[in-house]
């Protein structure tokens, strides 16, 4: 077995246990008003009024599955009931069915857009849930919103799906993820996400509908979002699958390299699972190449037009990097995905982990000063990306030591 594998193996589970964890059972429940505090700050202001959103939830519902499905710590179990229980009423949608965008601190529907990404989320997280609780009511509406997806965001016609629709699942003018993201009909993001929602839930049913969705739009991606030129994924497309941007995404390739692999060996299929292995070794080693900062560490964020888009290196970016590169030396055999994977934790380690608060800062500037105007908590930021890079690498390392 090799030490640096063992070594990061340890590293991760004491970041995992000794950090992680505990910072968000302490720091974030709201136990007066259910869910999640939306926001704190980096220097740990605590806003209680802040809204909260439908992605975090189910994110910290999957992480602390997750993390009793692993450990069996009952503390664990509590914070993971607590977020299904907000999830499944305040985001439900008693009406129309689904998960809202946002609700109030008090959990009152704020923004009821039905934005495909959260249905996926809220996917992922319930089947998590299920498989750690034995919860059915769970599972029952992790297939629920697998037929609300099928019905109503799924392209029949060009495949993919669409990035939103309006509260009733009607067309949407404004399906944009956020700020940052184009006003387009379908995104790398949200197709990428379906699928490791996907793969979650037919990890657990075995579903013959669930199965042949998955592999529909396992093969719509690479089909139509990657670019077999590049090897990078493109990110922003109008219904027919127009590109309308140029912009890659380091930290999605490098996350959807191990998705894709992850959900093809999950479907048992021999021949899709060879395409997809090529796949996601031909996207490692073009993020090891062109995402690596060779002189100030860590991986790039965005680039477009050769250059970088932005002034940061986010937590998220880093941590799917070590997981993906370290997937990479797993299909491969080749040493160099690995001593990257453990680089780049070297680099999260000096850079992005906050000793003083604990969790980690959201990002630093390409040249590494931390950004500590950023939350440490709020509607993007989780345990989710950290916490499964932790999990990745204990249960891939704990395989390999069989």
């Amino acid at each position: 077995m090799n030490q640096k594998s063992l070594q990061l193996a340890k590293e991760l589970e004491a970041e995992l246990k000794n950090r992680i964890l505990p910072f968000w059972a302490e720091h974030t429940p709201d136990w007066e008003y259910g869910g999640f505090i939306g926001y704190i700050s980096a220097d740990m202001n605590v806003e209680r009024e802040h809204f909260k959103s439908g992605v975090i939830c189910a994110r910290i519902l999957w992480t602390f599955s997750k993390a009793y499905h692993h450990y069996k710590n009952e503390e664990y179990l509590k914070i993971a009931r607590h977020a299904y229980e907000f999830l499944t009423t305040a985001f439900w949608d008693k009406e129309n069915g689904g998960i809202y965008w946002t609700v109030d601190y008090q959990g009152n529907c704020e923004s009821g857009k039905k934005q495909i990404y959260a249905q996926a989320f809220a996917i992922y997280g319930l089947a998590e849930y299920y498989r750690a609780s034995g919860e059915q009511d769970a599972l029952k509406m992790a297939m629920e919103l697998f037929r609300y997806l099928e019905r109503y965001g799924y392209d029949a016609e060009y495949g993919g799906y669409i990035d939103a629709l309006d509260k009733d699942w009607s067309t949407l003018e404004d399906t944009s993820l956020s700020d940052k993201d184009m006003n387009v009909a379908k995104t790398m993001n949200t197709n990428l996400h379906v699928i490791e929602g996907y793969t979650n839930l037919f990890s657990i049913t075995a579903d013959e509908n669930v199965r042949t969705a998955l592999k529909k739009i396992t093969e719509d991606m690479v089909q139509y979002i990657l670019d077999d030129s590049s090897g990078h994924f493109l990110m922003y497309f109008d219904k027919d699958w127009t590109k309308r941007s140029d912009m890659v995404s380091y930290g999605h390739d490098i996350e959807g390299s191990w998705l894709l692999e992850e959900a093809a060996a999950v479907l048992g299929d021999a021949e899709l699972y060879a395409r997809i292995k090529a796949t996601a070794l031909q996207m490692a080693e073009m993020v090891y190449q062109d995402g690596c900062d060779l002189q100030n560490g860590g991986l790039y964020g965005e680039m477009e037009h050769g250059n970088p888009v932005g002034d940061d290196k986010e937590w998220w970016t880093q941590a799917e990097a070590v997981v993906g590169f370290y997937n990479a030396y797993t299909l491969s055999g080749d040493g160099k995905y690995l001593d990257c994977a453990a680089e780049i934790w070297e680099y999260i380690k000096s850079h992005l982990l906050d000793y003083e608060n604990g969790e980690w800062f959201w990002g630093v500037s390409l040249q590494g000063c931390a950004h500590e105007n950023e939350e440490k908590v709020g509607p993007w930021k989780c345990p989710y990306h950290n916490g499964r890079m932790c999990f990745e690498i204990i249960n891939r390392v704990k395989a390999e030591e069989k």
